[in-house]
């Protein structure tokens, strides 16, 4: 073996932690930046509603649409199946990525991972030990391959969930001012756009939505319409119940604010 790499071998032996944590911190890497992408898209909705972004924050958005158009590009290169794709639509809307190059980011993020991890072993593992074989490496390569294809979708999962959760602790206040903005003489749209304002402050994931809802309104969205897209993108029973009962309220004719102090 070549003094370098005989060198490089009881080097990387010697800071075997270091090696292992610089590789934790590439996936850990590659995983946030394809995510951001997907995050960022075109734009983005939070971007579209937030002020005049500053030059630093121009820049960084240009490179986030950089990085999405060549991830999206890879993603839609891959095989996809419309059943897989529209239940990972699904999920990514849950988790808060709405734009419309989520899904093919999401496949080309996988795949980069799932094909990086085994690289990354099968260039490491060598250094890192002496008792190398061929075997060793292939099967360690092969788990690192399907372990890197199923690390985004454990990550989508985790913040669907961390989501669903922040949206149930969050939704009694926001159905308290609610109230108490309808009962004030607020209509529903106006009351949504005010609570959009005040509950985003402690809970984001409701604040996004009802800001969601309440630019579908001045859109021109039916009201009906608007409802139930709001109890799509949060996947949450209890706003679920909530929604049909506001349906059904209006489709009657009764009272909004005696139907929401009621509920």
């Amino acid at each position: 073996m070549p003094d370098f790499l005989a060198n490089l071998l009881v080097l990387a032996e010697a800071n075997t932690p270091i090696v292992v944590g610089g590789l934790v911190f590439i996936v850990a890497g590659l995983l946030f930046f394809g995510l951001t992408a997907v995050a960022g898209g075109e734009g983005g909705f939070t971007r579209r509603l937030s002020q005049k972004p500053t030059d630093r924050e121009e820049i960084s958005a240009n490179r986030k649409d950089k990085i999405a158009k060549v991830l999206s590009k890879v993603g839609e290169s891959l095989p996809q199946d419309m059943t897989d794709l529209s239940r990972v639509r699904r999920q990514l809307v849950l988790a808060g990525y709405y734009s419309a190059r989520a899904v093919p980011i999401f496949y080309a993020v996988r795949a980069v991972i799932a094909i990086t991890l085994p690289v990354l072993f099968s260039l490491v593992f060598p250094l890192v030990t002496r008792e190398f074989t061929v075997s060793t490496a292939v099967g360690g390569a092969a788990i690192l391959g399907i372990v890197g294809l199923y690390l985004p979708v454990m990550f989508l999962k985790q913040k669907i969930s961390a989501r669903q959760q922040q949206a149930r602790d969050g939704f009694p206040d926001a159905l308290d001012l609610l109230v108490v903005c309808v009962e004030a003489g607020l209509s529903l749209d106006q009351a949504i756009e005010r609570i959009s304002r005040e509950i985003g402050r402690s809970y984001p994931v409701l604040g996004e939505n009802f800001r969601m809802m309440a630019s579908e309104l001045r859109a021109g969205q039916s009201r009906t319409e608007a409802l139930r897209n709001v109890a799509e993108r949060m996947g949450v029973d209890e706003v679920k119940a909530f929604v049909v009962l506001l349906i059904q309220s209006e489709e009657l004719g009764t009272s909004i604010a005696e139907t929401l102090r009621v509920y």
